[in-house]
């Protein structure tokens, strides 16, 4: 079936010639081209598109049967035939009117070079045999719409680059025929009006636009980033971009990236020229947009490049416009304003997926007295993008649900900018993986890109599942070592590379193979930003059988210092049961010696003092029940001389509820007097616990703020005892069905965690991260 009904009728001249001046060109009958008059490409060999082409009417050969359409695919707006019975007429009916436009009595022989003419209507012959159009030829019906126009030539037809055809006081394209004794060669971004019917082959070079037909009777037809409409269509062109205005900010030495949708409004497909104009900044725009069928949209990337020392609060604007390839008086234009701002917070987040039975929020935490903005970019696997602006109240939170926002069965990668102090992100997901093993994972999300990136828990065990999700929100591809350190046998270095402003899944098993213990350096050539998510259905110290995941972002360095808040081995009829492990990887070349000191809360004993050794190049566990009994609360200390990474990976089956799961956290590398949260809540389901270690020797006194999503702040005081740590249970602070942000302030540096434990629609689990310092 035909996409665009191409309007034909019987053509019917009556001419009187009265009184005629001798010089005089007798009016021409048209050539019947017959059943090919629908074509816009037909040859007798093959055709091959390349680049972006628009074809808008029907495509033949015969007796070949090869059409190429090229990468990306040529869009055509019409029907196909190859080497069928359809083509053979076509075929049969373009002979006979080449045959018709090569026997026409030539009235006028003009010189080779058309280009800088003006020609009326009648048969033009060649004097040397072929014709060239440099510049433009000017093509004037005096105001006879009926007019036709045929151009005769024993050998070639050459159009120059950028040369021109043009159709003046009601010529028309559809009676302007050009006889070509052998090939036609369309030029460089050259636009061509009339059919063309060529004894052998046609070219239409790189950007050219076709108004007519490209009839090949025994060659071929090559088409490089072209559009091409057949004349007999009721074409209308048209463009749109959206949005019309766009206003970002950003880092000076960053590029900004703006996301635009250009959409054909037009009947018939087309391609569109992208222009900038405006701009003192770098920047970056598309050269070409489609080709889009009628009514069909593609996103499209502009990037602007805020040079080094640029002023804070300096603006650059830049005007992008869109201009049809199939009429160039139709454009569409996007004002693009970027700032400078050198104090933006920003955060990434490598993981994220809206795949079926996962489910991924994104909260962001307000603590100022003002409304905060964060500027959110969202990245997919394929290297495209969505933007998106959220605003967060005063003293207040907000979440998004991802899945709503980006759609579904989308990896993806999220960045947000802010020129907020104030505001923080967190990217809680839940999940029933692989329709087995339910669970979630909370991660705080990372403050910049970086070139290293450190894990120093990881298995590949059968009841494991481990991935590395990488985000690159640069603009070249970045190439990666995986640097796996692997428990009793040293390091395996793995390749991999991500796509600029994308993200890529790496599975370690499919890496390293299965049943190996292990930490993780990965190494880039870029700034990226890496996590680590793993689903599990844990076995543990007593073949437990409980399912669940959890997820980290990577550390940028090792350090020599690790301090973890939360911890606890109880077992028992009322909470549960817990099994904590210690994960220390080595990345230097020697032995290293970690001290740690597990401090227990109050009542529960004094800190205990454990010695460990790990391995160059490898990483150690160590079971925390086994070191310091069962039922304990404890935060970890841990210390050596040398630099070493360390996680503290959780496992559960959360009180009475048997809400089975895990959790793990990187270790922080300091205390601090200031602990934000942007995820919490208190709703039916969900349990969630502060707890805030006291390294010191002093007792601390602490205040907790917490920021509903709607309704007042509220204030709770604890003391932390020197030494200890404390839980606070949220519920007990907030009261229940709370979304909440929390702030947590000291007098003496502490160190805080935040764990919650969920039913989420049947998905039990819990997750846990450590809180972010603000910026004094």
């Amino acid at each position: 079936m035909r996409f665009i009904a191409l309007l034909l009728a019987p053509l019917v001249v009556l001419v009187i010639m009265i009184g005629a001046p001798a010089t005089s060109m007798a009016a021409e009958l048209p050539v019947n081209l017959g059943t090919a008059s629908t074509y816009t490409l037909l040859a007798g060999s093959t055709i091959t598109s390349t680049g972006p082409t628009a074809i808008n009417g029907d495509v033949g050969v015969h007796p070949g049967t090869v059409f190429t359409p090229g990468e990306p695919p040529a869009v055509v707006n019409g029907e196909i035939h190859l080497g069928d019975a359809v083509a053979a007429q076509a075929k049969a009916d373009l002979v006979t009117a080449y045959n018709d436009a090569a026997g026409r009595t030539p009235v006028v022989t003009v010189p080779t070079e058309l280009g800088g003419t003006t020609r009326i209507p009648g048969v033009y012959d060649s004097a040397a045999g072929d014709f060239q159009i440099t510049g433009t030829l000017t093509i004037d019906a005096q105001g006879d719409p009926d007019a036709v126009f045929i151009f005769k030539t024993a050998s070639t037809l050459i159009t120059a680059v950028n040369s021109n055809v043009h159709l003046i006081n009601g010529a028309q394209a559809s009676r302007v025929y050009w006889q070509v004794g052998s090939s036609a060669t369309l030029g460089v971004n050259s636009h061509f009006e009339g059919i063309i019917l060529a004894m052998a082959s046609i070219t239409a070079n790189t950007g050219s636009t076709v108004k007519g037909q490209l009839l090949a009777r025994d060659g071929a037809v090559t088409v490089d980033s072209v559009t091409g409409t057949n004349p007999l269509l009721q074409a209308n062109y048209g463009v749109s971009v959206a949005p019309v205005t766009y206003a970002k900010f950003g880092k000076p030495m960053t590029a900004v990236t703006y996301n635009l949708t250009v959409t054909n409004t037009g009947n018939v497909s087309d391609t569109f020229n992208a222009t900038k104009a405006g701009m003192a900044w770098p920047t970056s725009v598309p050269a070409i947009v489609g080709p889009l069928a009628a009514g069909a949209s593609s996103n499209v990337t502009v990037t602007a490049t805020i040079p080094a020392g640029t002023p804070d609060g300096t603006t650059d604007t830049v005007l992008v416009t869109f201009t049809s390839a199939g009429d160039p008086t139709k454009s569409a234009t996007s004002t693009l304003t970027t700032t400078a701002n050198e104090n933006l917070l920003a955060f990434y987040f490598a993981e994220g997926t809206t795949r079926a039975n996962f489910q991924e929020y994104l909260c962001l935490g307000n603590s100022g007295a003002v409304p905060a903005s964060a500027q959110v970019t969202y990245m997919f696997t394929d290297g495209s993008t969505q933007d998106a602006n959220y605003s967060v109240p005063a003293n207040s939170r907000s979440t998004m649900d991802v899945n709503s926002v980006v759609g579904a069965e989308k990896d993806l990668s999220i960045s947000i900018l802010t020129t907020s102090p104030n505001l923080i992100a967190e990217r809680p997901m839940y999940f029933n993986y692989n329709g087995q093993w339910t669970g979630g994972s909370d991660a705080l999300g990372a403050v910049a890109p970086d070139m290293n990136w450190y894990f120093a828990e990881g298995n590949t065990l059968p009841e494991f599942d481990q991935y590395v999700t990488v985000l690159n929100p640069g603009n070249d591809a970045a190439d990666l070592t995986f640097h796996y350190m692997v428990e009793g046998q040293g390091e395996e270095a793995v390749p991999g590379t991500v796509g600029a402003h994308s993200r890529a899944t790496f599975r370690t098993k499919d890496q390293i193979g299965n049943g190996k213990h292990v930490s993780l350096y990965l190494e880039s050539t870029q700034g990226v930003v890496a996590e680590r998510p793993m689903y599990f259905n844990y076995l543990g110290l007593a073949q437990n059988n409980w399912t669940g995941g959890h997820d980290v972002v990577g550390a940028n360095a090792p350090n020599t210092d690790w301090y973890f808040a939360e911890g606890t081995t109880r077992k028992n009829a009322v909470d549960g049961a817990f099994e904590e492990w210690l994960c220390m990887q080595n990345p230097g070349i020697t032995p290293l010696t970690v001290e740690a000191t597990y401090q227990l809360a109050v009542g529960q004993g004094n800190p205990i003092n454990k010695s460990y050794t790990v391995p160059a190049q490898e990483r150690l566990t160590v079971s925390v029940n086994q070191e310091i009994g069962q039922d304990k609360d404890c935060s970890v200390f841990l210390q050596s001389t040398s630099d070493f990474i360390a996680e503290r990976p959780m496992y559960f089956s959360y009180h009475a509820f048997a809400w089975t799961g895990g959790h793990d956290v990187l270790g922080t590398n300091g205390s601090a007097t200031d602990w934000f949260f942007a995820e919490g809540t208190t709703r039916a389901n969900f349990e969630e616990w502060l707890c805030l270690q006291n390294p010191g020797n002093t007792d601390a006194l602490t205040t907790i703020t917490y920021f509903p999503a709607g309704g007042p702040v509220i204030t709770k005081q604890w003391t932390v005892k020197a030494n200890t740590r404390l839980t606070v249970s949220a519920s007990s602070d907030v009261g229940a069905d709370q979304d909440i942000s929390a702030l947590v302030s000291s007098d003496q540096p502490i160190i805080v965690e935040r764990p919650m434990y969920f039913d989420f629609n049947g998905w039990t689990g819990g997750h846990d991260v450590v809180g972010f310092v603000p910026t004094p």
